[in-house]
């Protein structure tokens, strides 16, 4: 958004910082001490396996975390060169991650040009950026295996088949959880990409015709990356694939073009009447290529490897005809319409078109002569509205209504040439998947009070959502699965939203800001199959390994918990395995979906946010917070701790210390037990600054302290409460990536950063 200025001197800038990341939470697991004492009560255990204990005291997450140092560099230059207004500037970053092994930089170059011509009639904005990253992945999965990592054992221990790792030898088919440090630190994972951003924007007043502008837009984003992601034949097995290190490379290109024309119209008719019309037309283009060859390291001591050889290229459209018109009578009364006749290619010709209309009206009570000597009421308007909106974004692939075939289970391939390939199957598609629909109403009101130093919005709002896009079940032999994407559901949202403002202190060289936000929402699942069915339990979310633990059902929220009622003994504690029986027919109830209620959503009934800032002359103080009431998680760590886990064939593995709270000898993932409040309050960050005016010269320097990630107040014991929302995700999805599941072990980082800024 920077650019140069007609008229305006040479401008030169600098802004650099420095910042210091440190994790701030770890998964709090047994010490090598407690561990060694610890083995032999374990039940079950075969205390023949003690001898495989170490000596150590690892703490394996300490060895895999570190401080991350990062710095960035901004330089620009902003000024007109006669007619040409200009800005440009040079960038560099260098990032350092808090797990070893990872990091990022990126050197980044923009120019944006802003000429004015033909008497200020047209108007035209170039802007290109382009961007050169390295990016050092690492191996995230170092970090589960440092909570797993058996802490007796220690980091090195010079076998030369290793590399000098520790690392738990093979028995058949099983092997030990691999060394943390090793599957950081040895792994080749990295890409470079290159990335370019350039639009061009020209705006064109009709001559003749005063008020009406034309106006075309010309966009592009290209990104072209390629990357590894190696091993060494000194690692595990369970790393590679298939066998003997892995060599694994990958590129990738997606080009993402946009067009948008349209003309503009505003006109004043007599004293009271203003129009404001836009009609115009937009294009989208958006193509993905890429491919990944795997394969394991051939040498004098591997054989030829079977290969795994993925190649995909997917396009997709978007166009759209558009229109607005903004009708103001007497300043005081005001009309908005619109309407959207949206095509997209994901949907077949026949269901291809949407149309979405929109209308809203408002009221400048505060101009009405019953109100105009009110001199405590600056402001104050009431909002009607009412559209139509439309969703065609679709996950996991760009042909929803099309027959396509995809790589079959792993495993199957035919060679060909020399080499294997996978073997092809159709995925399940309907011909006659449309656009959800998305209906709003809303009622607000904006108000000012003493001349703006309070003000604010209450926002009123019901939005339904109908041929949700869902997956279902259909007869078997009806298409290529017995699951499919459709239209068949329908969702509901009711709630409201409050924005305050202050400024409880305006002075000359000193003012103090206040803003605050307060949102309650309710979502309900209205609908959800072609035709009703009393005992259809919902969509649910989950696997084989850990159930299904989240249902998508009529009457209530998405993603709603499903879970068996845990039964606790007079002292409160969890009974293992014991659950009521909701369904009444007896047998086993543990896992059984008829015996599973609905127990709680991951959603917040309220949201709040706080932002302030405080400024005295060229002192400024600012920072923003948080908070969300009434989401609950599942604490998917917790849940996968049980006693018979620290033992497996020929090794030890660690675990989580909430197994001191549930005891279970056995992982129990459908329990209710693990569903907890994760209702949170935190302060995101706050940034003190100084700018020293005129410091030399015409120079102002600018120095700046900013924390982010200050403080969490949860009861909620896992490492954040905030657990990743993905609304797109479909039923059958994996269970690790439904929100509301908590199975993160990464630590939420601190990060302290220093900035200064020069301006001449």
């Amino acid at each position: 958004t920077k650019k140069g200025q007609a008229g305006k001197p040479l401008l030169l800038s600098y802004n650099g910082s420095t910042s210091i990341s440190t994790p701030t939470k770890f998964i709090d697991v047994y010490t090598g001490d407690e561990y060694r004492e610890m083995a032999p009560t374990i039940p079950d255990a075969d205390l023949g396996l003690l001898d495989l204990l170490g000596d150590a005291n690892t703490d394996w997450q300490d060895e895999i975390f570190r401080t991350g140092v990062s710095h960035t560099h901004n330089l620009g230059a902003s000024g007109a060169y006669k007619i040409l207004p200009y800005r440009v500037s040079l960038g560099y970053t260098d990032q350092t991650g808090i797990l070893k092994n990872t990091d990022m930089q990126r050197i980044t170059g923009a120019v944006s040009l802003n000429p004015t011509l033909f008497q200020e009639s047209l108007k035209v904005n170039v802007n290109a950026k382009i961007m050169s990253t390295k990016n050092n992945f690492g191996d995230p999965g170092a970090i589960g295996s440092a909570v797993s990592m058996d802490p007796t054992q220690p980091v090195m221990d010079e076998t030369e088949e290793t590399a000098g790792y520790f690392q738990w030898p093979t028995y058949g088919a099983n092997l030990g959880t691999p060394n943390p440090v090793e599957q950081a630190l040895e792994v080749d994972n990295s890409s470079d990409v290159l990335k370019f951003i350039g639009n061009v924007n020209i705006q064109y007043d009709i001559p003749n015709i005063n008020g009406l502008n034309a106006n075309v837009s010309l966009a592009t984003d290209y990104n072209d990356g390629s990357g590894c992601n190696n091993r060494p034949v000194t690692s595990p097995s369970t790393l590679t694939a298939p066998l003997n290190g892995r060599l694994q490379d990958y590129a990738h290109t997606s080009k993402n073009n946009l067009i948008d024309f349209y003309f503009n119209y505003k006109k004043q008719i007599g004293a009271i009447h203003n129009v404001d019309v836009t009609a115009g037309y937009s294009w989208e283009h958006h193509e993905r290529e890429g491919e990944n060859y795997s394969r394991g390291i051939v040498d004098e001591f591997n054989a030829y490897q079977v290969t795994d050889s993925t190649y995909y290229i997917t396009e997709k459209y978007l166009a759209s005809f558009f229109g607005r018109m903004n009708y103001t009578l007497m300043d005081k009364y005001l009309l908005t319409g619109t309407i959207r006749y949206d095509g997209s290619s994901l949907f077949n010709k026949e269901d291809r078109w949407g149309l979405f209309p929109s209308a809203a009206l408002a009221w400048k009570i505060h101009e009405e002569a019953f109100l105009k000597d009110v001199i405590v009421i600056s402001q104050l308007k009431l909002r009607v509205g009412w559209g139509i909106t439309g969703q065609q974004e679709i996950m996991d692939t760009d042909y929803p209504a099309q027959a396509i075939y995809v790589e079959s289970s792993e495993g199957s391939y035919y060679r060909f040439g020399g080499r294997f390939l996978p073997t092809l199957r159709p995925k399940p598609y309907d011909p006659h998947i449309k656009w959800e629909e998305t209906t709003t109403k809303n009622i607000a009101l904006d108000f000012g009070l003493y001349d703006g130093r309070i003000s604010g919005t209450i926002d009123v709002y019901k939005r339904v959502t109908d041929d949700l896009i869902n997956e279902v079940t259909v007869p078997s032999g009806s298409n290529f699965s017995n699951r499919l994407t459709t239209n068949v559901g329908s969702l509901e949202n009711i709630g409201y939203e409050i924005n305050l403002n202050g400024i409880p202190l305006s002075k000359e060289n000193m003012s103090f800001e206040l803003g605050f936000n307060f949102t309650h929402n309710m979502t309900e699942i209205t609908k959800l199959l072609i035709t009703d069915d009393p005992d259809y339990i919902g969509a649910l979310y989950g696997d084989a390994f850990t159930g299904y633990n989240q249902v998508s059902r009529v009457g209530s929220a998405p993603y709603s918990f499903f879970v068996n009622k845990q039964v606790y003994d007079t002292d409160g504690n969890p009974i293992e395995g014991l659950y009521e029986d909701l369904s009444g027919e007896g047998g086993i109830v543990s896992g059984d979906d008829l015996d599973k209620y609905v127990f709680h959503d991951p959603f917040p009934d309220y949201t709040m946010g706080l932002s302030f800032r405080f400024n005295y002359k060229q002192f400024d103080l600012s920072g923003s917070a948080r908070s969300n009431i009434g989401n609950y998680v599942q604490n998917r760590v917790a849940s996968g701790s049980s006693y018979d886990q620290m033992q497996q064939i020929g090794y030890w593995k660690n675990m989580p210390k909430y197994l001191d709270n549930s005891k279970f000898i056995t992982r129990q993932f459908t329990s209710d037990y693990f569903i907890h409040n994760a209702s949170f309050l935190k302060l995101d960050n706050i940034t003190a600054a100084y700018t020293f005016v005129n410091l030399v010269s015409k120079l102002n320097l600018g120095i700046s302290f900013t924390v982010q990630n200050v403080f969490t107040v949860t009861k909620y014991e896992g490492l954040d409460p905030e657990v990743f929302v993905d609304p797109g995700l479909k039923a059958g999805d994996p269970g690790d990536d439904v929100v509301g599941i908590d199975n993160n072990l990464y630590p939420r980082p601190r990060t302290y950063t220093i900035g200064l800024s020069l301006n001449y």
